[in-house]
């Protein structure tokens, strides 16, 4: 209790070591400080939702980010097939403005209808890096769902403080009452 009453008493001084320095007054000036008898409970917050926060919602940014990159390389593994059509035309002749005319005139049309399909046969890697896609989107949904857990238990732990705080100021009141009775009654 005594080592408390010191610890307290020494930030007293090095908070009014401060606030002389802030408000650029000489150690010689004495300073009144009003206590009133009672102070305002303690205040209800309004809750704010956790995911519209800044540091969450950019984490759940970073886990939509690396579910489209899995999806992407998901999307890469599967055949593709393409229906591929060109039209183009050429002129032969010896003059420009011959060759002109016969590309304006479609005289030599080229023309070509296909299809493309697309498969990526032993394609070892693009499966290495699925898998490294997958569990980077997995770690960073754990980390998401680690960051909510942890500002919940920030939020806790500081309305625990302020309520703990605010029953050792009402304690302490309550103390110099009676200490205040007992000094009355000796005298």
């Amino acid at each position: 209790r005594i080592q408390n009453v010191k610890t307290c008493w020494a930030e007293y001084l090095k908070s009014l070591d401060l606030l002389l320095s802030y408000l650029k007054l000489s150690a010689d000036d004495e300073l009144v400080f009003e206590v009133p008898d009672d102070f305002a409970a303690v205040p209800t917050l309004k809750k704010v939702a956790i995911e519209n926060l800044r540091p969450v919602r950019s984490r759940k940014l970073r886990v939509e980010s690396a579910e489209d990159q899995l999806n992407d390389l998901e999307s890469r593994n599967k055949p593709t097939l393409n229906l591929v059509a060109r039209y183009g035309a050429t002129g032969l002749e010896e003059k420009s403005s011959d060759s002109f005319n016969d590309v304006t005139a479609a005289s030599y049309p080229k023309t070509y209808v296909g299809l493309k399909f697309l498969y990526n046969f032993g394609a070892n890697a693009l499966d290495e890096e699925i898998i490294n896609k997958r569990f980077s989107y997995k770690l960073e949904g754990v980390q998401y769902q680690q960051q909510i857990m942890e500002i919940r238990d920030k939020e806790m732990s500081a309305e625990r403080n302020v309520e703990a705080r605010f029953h050792v100021a009402q304690s302490a009141i309550k103390q110099k009452e009676l200490r205040t009775k007992a000094i009355q009654e000796l005298t």
